[in-house]
């Protein structure tokens, strides 16, 4: 496979207004840094620099090109490098790179890049990067070739750190180039390479917008810039902005966009079909579940929030990714899943809880996928999931040093992840969920990236938009050719295979609104959400202050804009009036409405959501006659339900405390030694011996401090134990400590994990719920506040699919919308039942059982009416496994767990509605039961 390079038209504009502003700049091979201003003034006196909707220009050296994550800044500037050789004679180059990731991404793009290049200019790149070698010799630092070499295009690739560090030895000034310039070695390498003239690059500007970096450069820092005398061409998507106090007042001098050439804002990009559309799923109704434990002198607080939150969304990225790998799969691309955690150990430490449990969901759903219809290549394709050893060959992580890492399996799918992006995007290689630390930032991306998980919260210095740009690219086929609108054809199905699905917890639940509010600020389309600046206003359109103010009037008259000049409608609609028209040219002359649309709307027709919440508005109807047959069975199960614990054996639990206390101490007491010996007949490492070591060092502690220990891990846990309860284990633990047994410390951290197990395990057993008062209609989502059927309910609180078959009769809903292939021939089938009547069934929209390791949704509820008049409420989920073995055989422990706890939900409400002649049944329903058979064995019993 081959990444297939088309030349793009926003990339060829770009690269023509630099060489229009270059081209009076030009003296002998060399940019003339002092005509560069009058040239910039010149240029957007023109039509291509009229349309740039930044014109500050600066006598600083540089030029800015602002383009949007995915859009092939690194092309960009690539094929510019091959323009400047060609039409100017330029050859030597230096591009400076923030990052690691970044580095290695430019480099890839080199290589990848050659043969295309090669073919247009007959020519390729002369890479070269400082030595890594530890060697104060200076041709180790830079190969002389850089300098000696005539007639190729040199370029240099340069960590920023590597010159902003002053002990640096690029820095240093006792190098010498073999002759080269002066025999003195009074100039540093970097001095050295400065004399070149090269044109500089610089890749993602607001990595590197400090003084340390920018003092190189720009001679108002620096009247010693060592590069001040030399172009620096700065791509970005974005631009650092000074800081300001409450008055308004810069706190910063950080160099701003400005000197520009083009720009392709966020906005832009996506109108003109260049980056994939974003779809978000937030929890925001995602609350941490507390639970009253009610026990002799006990009363502890759980709250379970952070493992189950996770687990949630490591699950949601699973579906995300499954409901389109098939899709893609058949048009040749193939899927990869990006997830951003939290600590390194969460993936590679003993016990590595993202790790775990992604694989435990993956093989669930995996299992779930391959009992479906799907096509025989797909199931081929999931098929190779598996190692030889039956160890999951679908995930890898990169983190911040794993250059270093001497594990194989580990740098096998480093290598992948950051050097070899054409195995990644194979589909004869598995890997294709993808873990990192934030080590995955800015300048690393690959096409093919359709979810992106954010399970580690961010600092509030990564903006949304940064988040969000690994996945923005657009997605290539196993024939290495982007998928474009072009090359797809059909609007709907380029964003049906261009879409990137981002999720992210209750804490970011403001996700899309603050991702919508960044791409608004930073756009210079004037858009709905769009705020209209007077300084942009009046700079785009020429004009005074007072024929900003009028204009700005009119928006507000015709209703294009608020108070605060926010923009509430669509800018090329109301051009369509003639009236607003008229009123436009009446302040900015004849065709003064046109100079509206050409100075800030596009001429695009995409219409499409730039970012859509997953949970889409779309409605289903509902049944009103089903409905209200149905209300009642509904306001019973939504009574407000606490659960509680009741009947724990707080002397057990105690003892069992104390227990794990005291082998933890005794733990303390000695370590293992153990020896490994390579055998190479066997050509293994084994194990030769395993040595004892008591531990002696340290003071041993008093009982007072063991009792401060215990406190401090009472309070610091979530599980806030109650006093009396430590005040018990205390004395039980000080009870069977022997003397010489004390220890000199306590690892509380391992203490906290083994104790909240224990804790948990015994709350799993004690589990009750008591109900509350009525059910208050006020927000539900079936009846309005009179308790009257609504009109439709949301279709994505019911499923993610919508089904093609009509539902059966007394079905609730006009339309069958599901999740799985079981829930949806429910949905279709008319239930006869002997000496009982269907009155209405239907799927149970976001209906939630609190239980200890997170709710549980069952997923249909059936009201029966028996021949005799009494009513049965049935409630059940459809599981996808042909009998009871198959379940226990398959189905997780946690799966096991909110079943039982379901039962104990709905024996509560039986004892609840006793008296009103209602029976309350709750089963799980496997795939070949059908509802009589269920019903008649569990009356039976």
């Amino acid at each position: 496979m081959e990444i297939v390079f088309n030349k793009q038209t926003h990339q060829q504009n770009a690269i023509e207004n630099i060489m229009e502003i270059l081209a009076p700049c030009m003296k002998d091979e060399k940019v003339e840094i002092s005509k560069l201003e009058s040239s910039l003034r010149e240029f957007q006196k023109r039509e291509n620099g009229a349309k740039i909707p930044v014109k500050t220009i600066t006598k600083h050296n540089n030029i800015d090109v602002l383009m949007e994550t995915g859009t092939g800044k690194t092309y960009t500037y690539l094929e510019m490098i091959f323009e400047l050789n060609k039409r100017f004679n330029c050859e030597k180059f230096v591009i400076f790179l923030p990052r690691t990731s970044i580095l290695e991404s430019v480099r890839q793009n080199i290589k990848l890049s050659a043969k295309h290049f090669g073919s247009i200019y007959g020519k390729q790149i002369a890479l070269y990067e400082k030595s890594v070698s530890k060697s104060k010799k200076s041709s180790n630092i830079i190969s002389s070739g850089y300098f000696n070499n005539k007639g190729e295009i040199s370029v240099l690739l340069l960590m920023a750190q590597s010159i902003k560090n002053e002990k640096n030895l690029l820095n240093k000034s006792n190098e010498r180039f073999m002759g080269l310039f002066d025999e003195s070695g009074a100039n540093s390498v970097l001095a050295n390479i400065a004399k070149l003239k090269p044109i500089c690059v610089l890749d993602e500007p607001h990595l590197l917008s400090g003084d340390a970096f920018l003092s190189k450069f720009i001679r108002a820092k620096n009247d010693k810039a060592e590069f001040g005398d030399c172009l620096l061409v700065r791509f970005g998507a974005t631009f650092k902005k000074p800081s300001v106090d409450k008055k308004g007042v810069k706190k910063d001098d950080v160099l701003e966009l400005s000197n520009v050439a083009y720009t392709l804002d966020s906005k832009m990009a996506f109108k003109e079909y260049l980056v994939k559309q974003i779809s978000v799923t937030s929890y925001k109704n995602m609350q941490k579940t507390k639970s009253s434990i009610v026990g002799k002198n006990l009363d502890i607080n759980t709250d379970v929030r952070d493992k189950n939150a996770l687990s949630t969304m490591i699950e949601t990225a699973i579906i995300r990714h499954f409901e389109k790998e098939e899709i893609l799969f058949k048009n040749g691309i193939k899927a990869l899943s990006l997830f951003f955690i939290e600590n390194i150990a969460d993936f590679r430490g003993d016990e590595p809880f993202v790790k775990i449990e992604f694989e435990r969901l993956y093989k669930q759903k995996r299992d779930e996928i391959l009992t479906s219809d799907i096509s025989a290549e797909y199931r081929e394709y999931l098929a190779r999931d598996f190692d030889e050893d039956g160890e999951l060959k679908v995930l890898g992580g990169y983190f911040s040093g794993d250059g270093k890492t001497t594990d194989e399996s580990e740098k096998i799918a480093v290598d992948m992840i950051l050097k070899d992006k054409i195995k990644l995007l194979s589909l004869d290689e598995p890997l294709r969920f993808l873990f990192s630390v934030w080590a995955l930032q800015e300048g690393w991306d690959n096409p093919n990236i359709f979810t992106l998980t954010k399970l580690a919260k961010t600092n509030s210095e990564i903006s949304a938009r940064q988040q969000v740009g690994r996945g923005l690219r657009l997605c290539v086929n196993n024939k290495g050719a982007r998928v474009t609108k072009d090359f797809v054809g059909d609007e709907n199905k380029f964003y049906e295979l261009n879409c990137l699905d981002v999720v992210v917890g209750a804490d970011e639940s403001d996700f899309i609104e603050r991702l919508q509010k960044e791409i608004n600020e930073s756009s210079y389309m004037l858009d709905i959400g769009v705020v209209i600046k007077d300084d942009d206003l009046r700079a785009r359109l020429e004009i005074n202050s007072k024929e900003t103010r009028d204009i700005l009037n009119i928006f507000y008259d015709f209703e294009v804009i608020d108070d605060n000049n926010k923009i509430t409608k669509p800018l090329d609609e109301i051009l369509e009036n003639t009236e607003f028209c008229a009123k436009i040219d009446e302040i900015l002359g004849k065709g003064g409405a046109n100079k509206l649309r050409n100075a800030f709307v596009s001429s695009s027709t995409n219409k499409h959501a730039q970012v859509k919440s997953a949970t889409s508005d779309e409605k289903i109807k509902i049944r009103a006659t089903l409905a209200r047959e149905f209300k009642e069975l509904w306001q019973s199960i939504n009574k407000h339900a606490n659960m509680i614990y009741t009947q724990i054996d707080e002397e057990k639990l105690i003892n069992e405390s104390a227990r794990l206390f005291c082998d933890e101490i005794r733990e303390q007491k000695s370590i293992s030694v153990i020896k490994w010996t390579y055998n190479p007949k066997t050509d293994e490492i084994e194990n030769t011996s395993t040595e004892t070591i008591e531990q002696r060092q340290g003071q041993i502690l008093s009982k007072e401090r063991i009792k401060e220990q215990i406190l401090e891990f009472a309070k610091n846990q979530k599980l806030s134990l109650p006093v009396v309860f430590c005040t018990k284990l205390i004395n039980k633990i000080l009870k069977d400590i022997k003397d010489e047994n004390m220890p000199r410390e306590l690892n509380i951290s391992n203490l906290s994990v083994k104790i909240a197990e224990l804790i948990n395990r015994h709350l799993l057993t004690s589990v009750s719920y008591e109900f509350g008062a009525e059910y208050d209609f006020s927000n539900d989502l079936l009846f309005d506040s009179k308790g009257e059927p609504k009109e439709s309910v949301k279709k994505a609180v019911l499923g993610k699919f919508e089904s093609d078959k009509k539902p059966a009769e007394k079905y609730m809903y006009e339309k069958i919308i599901y999740d799985s292939n079981i829930e949806n021939e429910v949905s279709q089938m008319d239930e006869k039942l002997k000496s009982a009547e269907v009155r209405v069934f239907a799927k149970l929209p976001n209906f939630r059982i609190p239980t200890p390791v997170g709710d549980y949704l069952p997923d249909f509820a059936y009201v029966i009416k028996k021949a005799s008049g009494e009513q049965i409420f049935f409630v059940s989920e459809t599981k996808g496994y042909d009998d009871e073995v198959a379940f226990d055989n398959s189905a997780g422990q946690r799966e096991k767990v909110k079943i039982d706890c379901a039962r104990k939900f709905f024996d509560s409400l039986a004892n609840e509605l006793k008296g009103k002649n209602i029976k309350v049944i709750y089963k799980k329903r496997l795939n070949k039961q059908n509802l009589n058979d269920i019903l008649k064995s569990t009356l039976a019993k």
